[in-house]
């Protein structure tokens, strides 16, 4: 699957927009703990569950490489490892496969370039943050529903 998006830089240690805060996520694969995403450093800190609270985001994994897929000042953004990339821009695609064996691949590219790829073995649909990434970057009525009003 082929998902063009937008993603507007990949730079480590830094976002792609300034910062604007807290992000409460959760683990992509079922309930449990809640988590605080400082967008700014990428620190993530469990926090207590605050039953009026929104979650603006999911984590995950691909391979051995951490994951935060998640809404920033309106933007969906993805943090790979201690790279940003903001996807609401033009000019990129993310490609998600199931590969032989169970393995999986998921790629991020820029302006026809990869700037990131990794196979990985397969995980359960509903905890494969890239196969979840891709297929709601193509959607567009699920893309614009995803994590509004998670900001903390």
């Amino acid at each position: 699957m082929v998902t063009k998006v937008g993603v507007s830089a990949v730079a480590p240690g830094a976002a792609a927009y300034p910062a604007e805060s807290r992000v409460l996520v959760r683990a992509l694969a079922g309930f449990g703990d809640l988590a605080e995403l400082d967008c700014g450093s990428g620190h993530i800190r469990t926090v207590a569950a605050d039953a009026g609270a929104v979650v603006g985001g999911v984590f995950g994994s691909v391979g051995d490489t951490a994951m935060v897929f998640y809404r920033e000042r309106g933007r969906l953004m993805l943090r790979v490892g201690e790279s940003v990339v903001g996807l609401d821009e033009p000019g990129t695609e993310v490609d998600w496969r199931a590969g032989a064996e169970g393995a999986a691949w998921f790629r991020i590219r820029l302006g026809g370039h990869t700037i990131w790829e990794r196979s990985y073995a397969g995980v359960p649909a509903d905890g494969d943050i890239g196969r979840f990434v891709s297929e709601v970057l193509g959607n567009e009525v699920r893309r614009a529903r995803l994590f509004a009003g998670g900001r903390r």
